[in-house]
């Protein structure tokens, strides 16, 4: 299989783009694809689009500096993860306005709205930032370079319920992503889950919901949240508190910002941790240097560039591959491999990424992040 690796020509891209502006003609036209993007770009994880935004604007530069047959235009819209119907309304915009025939969406709130619409219109769609398990159910045109967390739930859930003697709260910021993870969390756990209450998004103010907790007498809290801003308020709050509960989350705390913010209060937080990523292409090197060059404060979450990045690639290689038509790029990448970002990329019947598993992590005294073991499905760990 012939794949296209973009990034061949950086040192010549300046001169082969002003060297195709002079020579192209009305019968030598490049065609541009357009990419539609929903991404949050305003709430609680604005941080996460603005890091896609920067990513692909570096990403268009080398792409359309490069020898390939077409040229590449990325349209972005806020999302704002699925809140409200601003996602569908994206959707509708870029597919029937805009004419896209692929579109890369953000959260899962996001992929859970668009990915109908985009299904029934048969344009590909690659989510890079959802790990809701109904997202591989959306259809054969929808793929996604994140996680499910369906994957590694039931070790999460079992190491939870090693620690705290069956007696787990979950508190849950009110978001499709939370939701499906609050949801595969009592499945799991069933009544070993004393107290599941929900609180209104970018809440900031927690002192009933924990005094509630702190009634019920669990053992260990899940703190089920959008962003890392919502999580230091609430580990804050809580330890403000006296709860001494063990306290357990999602990928939020590798955020050095909420460590800031936390101080000793996160120590011994676990968490489900992003992958432990052991071998990236070069080409993504070289985007992320780029990226840094540009953004030297670094990205507000690391995982995000790694898994847009791939979803770029798989999008671009394909349609070099097959042309621009999204139903010959989709059967493509159902027998796609390559090395990217994420090491080797791969997709399952599903559209899911293979052989990707979250970690299970924790935030040490010192402040540091230990890597415990990898959560795989069907696995607990000991």
């Amino acid at each position: 299989m012939k794949l296209f690796f973009w990034f061949s020509y950086l040192i010549l891209a300046t001169s082969v783009v002003v060297e195709s502006s002079v020579a192209e003609d009305s019968s030598n036209q490049i065609d541009t694809v357009k990419i539609g993007v929903i991404v949050p770009l305003t709430g609680g994880l604005a941080s996460r689009g603005e890091d896609i935004s920067n990513l692909l604007k570096i990403i268009k530069t080398h792409l359309n500096g490069s020898s390939l047959s077409h040229k590449y235009e990325f349209i972005i819209e806020d999302g704002k993860c699925g809140a409200g119907n601003t996602t569908t309304s994206a959707a509708m915009k870029l597919i029937k306005f805009d004419e896209v025939k692929f579109l890369i969406t953000g959260c899962s709130g996001e992929t859970l709205q668009a990915g109908p619409i985009a299904e029934k219109s048969k344009v590909l769609t690659i989510a890079v930032l959802s790990n809701h398990q109904d997202i591989q159910k959306l259809g054969d045109y929808i793929f996604r370079t994140f996680v499910d967390i369906e994957r590694s739930i039931r070790g999460f859930a079992d190491y939870m319920d090693s620690k705290c003697n069956g007696k787990i709260a979950i508190l849950s910021e009110e978001n499709a992503f939370t939701f499906g993870i609050r949801d595969l969390l009592l499945k799991q756990l069933g009544p070993k889950v004393i107290q599941s209450e929900d609180f209104a998004a970018d809440s900031s103010d927690f002192k009933s919901l924990l005094a509630k907790t702190k009634a019920k007498g669990a053992e260990g809290i899940y703190l089920n949240v959008m962003s890392e801003g919502t999580l230091a308020n609430l580990v804050n709050q809580a330890r403000r508190r006296n709860l001494g509960q063990r306290l357990f989350s999602f990928t939020m705390p590798e955020a050095s910002s909420f460590r800031a913010s936390t101080g000793k209060n996160s120590d011994n937080l676990y968490f489900i941790g992003t992958p432990d990523i052991k071998k990236s292409s070069a080409e993504f090197k070289a985007i992320t240097d780029e990226f840094m060059k540009q953004h030297p404060e670094g990205p507000s979450y690391e995982m995000v560039l790694r898994t847009t990045f791939d979803a770029v690639k798989s999008i671009v290689d394909g349609i070099e591959a097959v042309g621009a038509d999204s139903t010959k790029v989709k059967d493509f990448l159902y027998k796609y491999s390559a090395i990217g970002a994420l090491g080797k990329i791969e997709y399952d019947a599903n559209g899911d990424i293979k052989n990707l598993h979250y970690a299970l992590k924790r935030i040490r005294e010192d402040g540091n992040i230990e890597v415990v073991g990898e959560l795989v499905k069907s696995d607990s760990l000991m």
